[in-house]
C-alpha cells in the first residue's frame, strides 16, 4: 500500500487547521474595532465587561438600515468619509429618531477635515499621519482627532480646549460621537480604562448591540450560513471523511497478477478455445484445475447426478496421485451417471 499521498494530505489538513485556529483565536481576520477580535485592536473586552455588569449584549451582522430601534447601537471605528455621505447619516438618524441611542467612534486614519453637513459637524485630525510618532501609535488613550460642532451638540469631553466627545438629541433617541476609537479598544481598557467615557457612550440603556456590518461582517445567504442554520456540520464532516477515504482508495494500486508455477506454453490464437486455455492457464494453478472443474460440475449437475455422485467426484479430486489418473476416475463417475 502506498500511504504517502494519504500522509501528505493529512499533514496538509493538520497544518491548515492549526493556521486557521491560530488566526481565528486572536480574531485578526476581522477589522479593527470589531467585538470579535480579542487582540489589542478589538473591542471584545468591552462586550465582556458589559455582560458581567448585567447588560444585555448582542452582535448585529445585518446592515444598519435594518438595525433595532431600541437600546444602544455601538458603531465603532467608523470612517468619517463614510459618515459624511447623506445616505448613511439618514440611516443612523432614522434609528435614533425611533428611540435608540447610536454611538459612533471615528477611526484615526483621518488626514483631512471631513464635514458631516447634515449634522452640522466636522471631524478634524490633530496631526497628519506622517507627523505622528511611533510612541503615539502605542498610546492606548491617544486622541488623534477632535470635533467641531454647532451649538445643537452637547460636549461631554474636551481635550486641550477641543471637543472630542459630543452628543445630540434626535427625536426619541440620540446620537453620540467620539472623535477616536482607541479609548474603546482592548488595549485602552487594559491599560487606561476610562469608565466615565464608557458609561457615557453606552447611555442609560441596558441593551447594547455591537454593529459588525459596517466592518465587513455581514450576514449573507451563503452555503456556510445555510449549513449553520440547518445544523449540517455533520454532513460536511462526513463528506470530508469520505473524500479522505476516496484519496486513500485511489492511492492503493491494483493487486499484482498472481504468479503460478505452471509450466504452460501459451500459444497465440484467435479461437475461443485458445482464449479459454490461456485464461485458465493464467488464473488457475494446474494443481487446482481438477478441484475447480469438479466444483463447477457439482454446482451445475449435482442435483441431476445425485448427491452420492457429487461426493464421490469431490473425494476423487482430493485424493493424492497423478492428475491424469484422477481425471479418468472423475470422468468414469460422470459417464456412469449419464448412462443410469
Amino acid at each position: 500500500m502506498k500511504a504517502a499521498p494519504l500522509v501528505i494530505l493529512a499533514g496538509a489538513a493538520v497544518c491548515l487547521a492549526i493556521a486557521m485556529a491560530d488566526q481565528y483565536s486572536g480574531g485578526d481576520v476581522y477589522s479593527e474595532g470589531s467585538s470579535l477580535r480579542t487582540d489589542r485592536q478589538g473591542a471584545s473586552v468591552w462586550l465582556e465587561a458589559l455582560q458581567k455588569t448585567g447588560v444585555t449584549t448582542a452582535r448585529s451582522y445585518t446592515p444598519l438600515n435594518s438595525a433595532p430601534t431600541t437600546g444602544t447601537i455601538l458603531v465603532l471605528n467608523y470612517s468619517p468619509a463614510t459618515l459624511a455621505r447623506k445616505e448613511n447619516t439618514e440611516v443612523l438618524e432614522k434609528i435614533a429618531r425611533a428611540g435608540a441611542r447610536v454611538f459612533i467612534s471615528m477611526d484615526d486614519y483621518l488626514s483631512t477635515t471631513e464635514k458631516i453637513k447634515a449634522w452640522d459637524l466636522e471631524v478634524q485630525p490633530d496631526k497628519k499621519p506622517e507627523e505622528r510618532s511611533l510612541d503615539e501609535d502605542d498610546e492606548p488613550a491617544q486622541w488623534r482627532n477632535h470635533l467641531v460642532a454647532s451649538s445643537s451638540w452637547h460636549v461631554f469631553r474636551s481635550l486641550s480646549g477641543q471637543p472630542i466627545a459630543s452628543e445630540r438629541t434626535f427625536g426619541k433617541g440620540s446620537i453620540a460621537i467620539a472623535a477616536d476609537t482607541k479609548p474603546f479598544l482592548n488595549l485602552a481598557l487594559r491599560d487606561n480604562r476610562d469608565i466615565a467615557l464608557l458609561d457615557w457612550a453606552r447611555g442609560p440603556n441596558q441593551s447594547v448591540i455591537f454593529d459588525e456590518s459596517h466592518l465587513g461582517s455581514v450576514e449573507q445567504g451563503s452555503i456556510v450560513g445555510l449549513m449553520k442554520r440547518f445544523r449540517l456540520q455533520g454532513v460536511a464532516l462526513t463528506l470530508f471523511l469520505a473524500s479522505l477515504l476516496f484519496v486513500w482508495r485511489a492511492s492503493v494500486p491494483f493487486p499484482p497478477v498472481p504468479q503460478t508455477t505452471a509450466d504452460i506454453s501459451f500459444k497465440p490464437g484467435t479461437s475461443s478455445g485458445d482464449a479459454l486455455r490461456n485464461l485458465l492457464g493464467r488464473r488457475i494453478a494446474p494443481s487446482n484445475l481438477l478441484r475447480v472443474c469438479v466444483d463447477e460440475w457439482s454446482r451445475d449437475f449435482s442435483r441431476r447426478a445425485g448427491s452420492e455422485a457429487a461426493r464421490e467426484a469431490s473425494r476423487i479430486a482430493d485424493e493424492q496421485g497423478a492428475d491424469p489418473d484422477r481425471w479418468e476416475k472423475v470422468r468414469a463417475v460422470v459417464r456412469r451417471q449419464r448412462t443410469t
